[in-house]
C-alpha cells in the first residue's frame, strides 16, 4: 500500500498515514519559501495576529492611550499552512542551514554523477534557484499585503501576568474584558 492520506481505516490492521492539519511559522521568509514550494495558507485561518502586552496594567494604559510608546504591545503574527500541502521536512531543514552547508551537500551529490553533466546540471540548478528567489519575493509581498489588509477587529490582545494568560478579541465588549481581566492577578 502506497503513501496516501486516508479518511478512515477499513480495518484495524490497515496502515494509517498521518498528515498534520496545520503547520505554523512566524517567520515571514520561511512562509514565503513554503509558498514557493506549493504550500497553501490554511483556508479558514491563514494568519493570526496577537498583540502581546507585558501585564494587566500595561494593557489598561494601552486602552486609555494607544499611542503611548511606554505601553505598546509586541505584535506576533503566525502564518498557518495547510499541513497536507507543506513540502517534505528536508525543505524546512534546508531553510535553516547555511549556504556553505548546502553548497557542500551539492558538491557531494555532484561527485556521484558523470563529469560531462556537471555544467548543464549546475546551470539548471542556478536557473531554478534564480526563479525561486523571484517567486519568494513575490510571495513575501503577498504576505505583507495580507498583514496590511488585516482588519483591527480580527486581531487579538494577549495579556500575561505571571503564569496566567488572557486572550481577548480587539472588538470584545467592556464587560467581557473586565470579566477576564479580573482573573489575572493585579
Amino acid at each position: 500500500m502506497g503513501n496516501q492520506l486516508l479518511d478512515q481505516p477499513t480495518s484495524l490492521n490497515q496502515e494509517i498515514n498521518y498528515a498534520p492539519v496545520l503547520f505554523t511559522t512566524s517567520d515571514t521568509r520561511l512562509a514565503a519559501t513554503l509558498l514557493v514550494f506549493g504550500s497553501q495558507l490554511h483556508e479558514a485561518c491563514p494568519l493570526e495576529w496577537v498583540d502581546n502586552h507585558r501585564d494587566r496594567s500595561s494593557y489598561l494604559r494601552y486602552l486609555e492611550n494607544p499611542n503611548d510608546p511606554a505601553c505598546q504591545p509586541k505584535a506576533q503574527v503566525t502564518f498557518n499552512f495547510d499541513g497536507r500541502t507543506c513540502p517534505k521536512q528536508n525543505v524546512v531543514k534546508a531553510f535553516d542551514k547555511t549556504l556553505e552547508e548546502l553548497n557542500d551537500e551539492l558538491a557531494q551529490a555532484m561527485e556521484q554523477i558523470p563529469e560531462q553533466l556537471h555544467k548543464p546540471l549546475a546551470d539548471a540548478i542556478s536557473g531554478v534557484i534564480s526563479r525561486c528567489c523571484h517567486e519568494a519575493l513575490i510571495h513575501r509581498e503577498f504576505l505583507v499585503k495580507q498583514l496590511k489588509r488585516m482588519p483591527r477587529n480580527a486581531k487579538f490582545d494577549q495579556i500575561k501576568n505571571g503564569r496566567r494568560l488572557v486572550r481577548l478579541g480587539k472588538n470584545c465588549s467592556a464587560e467581557t474584558r473586565a470579566h477576564f481581566l479580573s482573573k489575572l492577578p493585579p
